[in-house]
């Protein structure tokens, strides 16, 4: 989302957003309750620091109304959310944000804001410190959300059961970082320029991730890596949902090669 701030200012325009934006809400006596424990700081500092756990989406799902995923027990009614969303999308427009950028913008912003008030009301930690970042700890973490994991010889954690597509997590300890990668095979029958045909599909057609071809042995690969950062936290919420949302992107991008005629896949 970065990316789409730095065209009207960065970070100080999303400063700018959220304070305005907090301030027309909490103004409202209907829906002031909806950041109750939750600063203009505190949305920044979030905002900030978790940007990179929210990928890109299709534009089909900036077409729809965004929906609370904050815990139940945290949600508001559904008036008071569609009434927080159109104060958010009104000040964004009022700055000056294109028309078409305001769905997607306003998007990503309250997906972060969810995981701001759940954190306001949470009472067990579910952030991770740095010093948490642990291959046995990641290794317990996908194991406990219904899915089957395992530890490699090398530290990198193997998921498979529970998501769309197998795939490995890596602790980049230099750059303080936790990458999500896979790859596919190619098919013996098949050749190079046949794979970077479908890299190049895949690229056009799941823009979140950019796809690779890899020569490695015995046969090149299809890949694709999202990275995102724990130095400053890693919130369990959003950590998880990064990762689901990786592996059916990848597999997202295999489909394009529907008959297998070019890729061998891992579920094979």
């Amino acid at each position: 989302m970065l990316q789409l701030l730095n065209q009207y200012g960065g970070i100080s325009f999303l400063k700018k957003v959220l304070t305005a934006w907090h301030e027309a809400v909490v103004e409202e006596r209907d829906i002031r309750h909806y950041f109750i424990n939750v600063t203009p700081d505190i949305l920044m500092k979030d905002q900030i620091n978790y940007m990179s756990f929210i990928m890109r989406q299709p534009d089909r799902v900036y077409r729809e109304s965004p929906f609370q995923s904050a815990p139940l027990d945290v949600q508001v009614s559904a008036s008071v959310f569609d009434e927080v969303m159109i104060v958010l999308r009104k000040v964004l427009t009022e700055m000056g944000v294109h028309r078409d950028l305001v769905p997607r913008i306003s998007t990503h912003i309250i997906e972060i804001v969810e995981e701001s008030r759940a954190q306001a009301e949470d009472i067990a930690i579910t952030t991770w410190k740095p010093v948490d970042i642990t291959p046995d700890n990641l290794l317990r973490f996908y194991n406990k959300q219904r899915g089957d994991a395992r530890l490699e010889a090398n530290n990198d954690i193997y998921a498979t059961r529970g998501y769309a597509y197998p795939f490995w997590t890596r602790i980049l300890r230099e750059t303080q970082q936790l990458m999500f990668f896979a790859s596919a095979d190619l098919q013996e029958w098949s050749h190079m320029d046949e794979l970077k045909k479908v890299v190049a599909q895949a690229n056009e057609k799941v823009p979140t991730l950019k796809f690779e071809a890899v020569v490695a042995t015995p046969l090149p690969q299809f890949t694709s890596q999202y990275t995102v950062p724990y130095q400053n936290g890693v919130p369990t919420r959003l950590f998880l949902r990064a990762a689901r949302q990786f592996a059916t992107f990848f597999e997202n991008g295999m489909a394009v090669d529907k008959k297998r005629e070019v890729l061998r896949s891992a579920l094979s």
